[in-house]
């Protein structure tokens, strides 16, 4: 259980940071994307 835990963690810091480094990278076409949305 512990270890299964573990990797969960792992894999969403993981995902996390890829999430985060994505959004910098297209901050202008995310905002973009957000505002389609909100409209």
């Amino acid at each position: 259980m512990g270890v299964k835990v573990y990797l969960v963690r792992q894999f969403l810091n993981y995902y996390a940071v890829k999430l985060r480094f994505y959004i910098q990278k297209n901050k202008l076409f995310s905002l973009d994307f957000f505002k389609k949305i909100k409209e």
